[in-house]
């Protein structure tokens, strides 16, 4: 009995322990559980995370890659440009003349950008030269142009650059004595470069400029030339908009394959530039001009430049050129011709509609070339223009010119009325 009731307690105590035992195990287990549980969850969220870190980081690229790709596509600016002429006298001559009409377009786009931040300024543009004329196919012709500029501000130094292409065509009557029916194409290639710097009431700027003509037809090559030219101007504040500048001047004319028409120059100016009173701005300058001939006599003489403008009213506008000075003839039998000439202008913005504007011009030229020819030519413009839209603008002018010459073969008058269209996206 005694064994029995032994036996009895001794089970009693192992099964409580035996329990005791795996209730703790099983707590133990289950703290564990849920402790691997949260440090999973936790690596789980921590990679979420990461993950939506790093899309957040492509969508922000995107976004900036959107933006300046957006950026991009507004500073390009489409446009098509149109121009319908009839011309009365498209050789300039004296008898025999003979009229067409001309169609010309001009497909391009232009990239304009702007940074304030670092003072810079870009543009380029470039386009297609389509030209077509009624009568005369053998004249039609299409050439790619384009051009560019470049500003950047660097601390007190501002450094500019600029070049264009283009192909131009001139009249056969500007190129010789004996004027005939024809046209004279060209090449036509210019680059300047400008560093100007500011002191106080101070500035002074260096330009260079090399350009180049290049002639299509093989009896016009013999003029082919090249210029190149420098400048150096030193300049004073009178006032914060007025400037007193003396400027210095050296250029090289060249023609590679008829060395003798070649020539150099001096020039020494002194002259105002900015707003010279309240409505009135612009340029005047004036000095004097030394030439060096390859062959022949050294010619020599004053130079004048003047160009103003005069704000009348905020509906009119005045302007004024005058020039003088010494030129390049372009010309096989001669290399330098005396120049002199006046512009005015009026330009008018009605009151009653600020979409439209007149605009009336004069000129007239004289020049006197070195083998004792002088010639005389006046012209006359008048013409309005109109601005439908932002992007749309039509213009209408008509132009006058007569050319008196003393050898009276180059004499000439012509009429030239011109429709044009003018839109940019």
């Amino acid at each position: 009995m005694r064994i029995l009731i032994i036996v009895f307690i001794g089970g009693i105590f192992c099964n409580q322990c035996y329990a005791q035992i795996t209730r703790k195990e099983l707590v133990n287990s289950t703290l564990d559980y849920y402790t691997l549980k949260t440090e999973a969850e936790k690596k789980a969220e921590e990679q979420k995370k990461k993950k939506e870190e790093i899309v957040k980081e492509e969508m922000k690229k995107a976004e900036e890659r959107l933006a300046k790709i957006k950026n991009f596509l507004a500073d390009l600016h489409p446009y098509l440009n149109v121009e319908e002429t009839y011309d009365d006298n498209i050789y300039r001559l004296k008898t025999n003349k003979k009229s067409d009409f001309i169609t010309k377009l001009f497909p391009g786009i232009q990239y304009r950008s702007k940074n304030l931040a670092n003072r810079t300024n870009l543009i380029l543009n470039g386009g297609w030269q389509i030209i077509k004329y009624a009568d005369r196919n053998i004249y039609n012709d299409e050439s790619p142009y384009a051009n560019a500029v470049f500003a950047r501000g660097l601390g007190r130094y501002n450094l500019g650059l600029s070049a264009s292409a283009k192909k131009s065509t001139s009249i056969s009557s500007t190129f010789a004595d004996n004027p005939i029916e024809r046209f004279i194409d060209s090449w036509n290639y210019d680059f300047n470069a400008d560093l100007k710097t500011d002191f106080n009431r101070f500035d002074y700027s260096l330009q260079y400029n090399h350009s180049v003509a290049a002639y299509e037809d093989n009896q016009d090559k013999l003029n082919n030339n090249s210029q190149d030219a420098v400048a150096f101007r030193s300049a004073f504040k009178l006032l914060p908009k007025t400037k007193l500048f003396l400027e210095y001047g050296h250029g090289w004319h060249h023609y590679p394959k008829k060395k003798a028409n070649g020539w150099d120059y001096d020039k020494y100016l002194v002259g105002l530039d900015g707003k010279i009173f309240a409505k009135l701005e612009g340029t005047i300058k004036s000095g004097y001009m030394t030439t060096k001939q390859r062959t022949g006599k050294d010619i020599n003489g004053n130079v004048v430049d003047v160009n103003l403008s005069y704000n009348a009213s905020p509906h009119l506008r005045y302007s004024l050129g005058l020039v003088q000075g010494l030129g390049d003839t372009a010309l096989i039998t001669g290399n330098v011709s005396r120049n002199r000439g006046i512009t005015l202008g009026c330009d008018y913005f009605p009151p009653f509609n600020n979409k439209l504007s007149l605009k009336t011009g004069i000129s007239y030229w004289q020049r006197h070339y070195s083998w004792e020819e002088r010639e005389d030519v006046f012209g006359a413009s008048f013409g309005p223009s109109y601005k439908f839209k932002k992007w749309l603008i039509l213009g209408l002018s008509y132009k006058y010119e007569k050319k008196t010459s003393e050898l009276k073969v180059n004499d000439y008058k012509s009429n030239v009325t011109t429709l044009t269209i003018t839109s940019e996206f």
